[in-house]
């Protein structure tokens, strides 16, 4: 199906065709680990621009009714495009950043696969989210945090301000 050589990737349309018709499940998950072994293997500066490129892709061509419509016939198949999706937004993250962002991907991962239907996920992680929201060091003391630093700044600014003199002529 797809062959590895010295300057890429070679392939038969006919075979890809085949392959995709015959199992797409398994088709996209062969996509999947290309387009992630080929960015991890990219030097490490490249590798967040080559996941925003893949990213810009992907969202440039999302529809709605495609991934309704994937969810309700092939849920195995949404679920490996999902999965493809998140894991090239959180490439895009700086890497100081990605192991948190993996990290709380990973606890939404076990919050969903531990409902029995969507709703309950829904619930399940809008409650996860106000959590994040409110709970200590969360979102909300943060904003705080910088209201602080913006009065600081405010003060400062008024402290430093002395009254100028006027040269006079004369």
């Amino acid at each position: 199906m797809l062959k590895e050589e010295e300057n890429g990737y070679s392939y038969d349309i006919g075979e890809l065709t085949e392959f995709y018709q015959n199992d797409p499940v398994a088709f996209e998950k062969k996509i999947e680990k290309l387009i992630l072994s080929l960015i991890c293997s990219a030097p490490k500066k490249m590798q967040r621009d080559l996941a925003r490129l893949q990213f810009k892709i992907c969202f440039a061509t999302f529809s709605h009714e495609y991934w309704s419509m994937l969810q309700q016939n092939n849920p195995e198949l949404f679920e490996v495009k999902r999965r493809l999706l998140v894991r090239l937004l959180i490439l895009t993250v700086e890497e100081g950043r990605r192991k948190k962002m993996e990290h709380l991907q990973c606890k939404v991962d076990l919050v969903r696969s531990s409902c029995k239907n969507p709703l309950q996920s829904f619930l399940k992680l809008q409650d996860m989210m106000w959590e994040i929201f409110y709970c200590e060091g969360g979102f909300l003391d943060q904003i705080h945090v910088l209201e602080g630093v913006a009065k600081g700044f405010e003060k400062k600014l008024k402290d430093d301000e002395k009254p100028k003199l006027k040269l006079l002529k004369s």
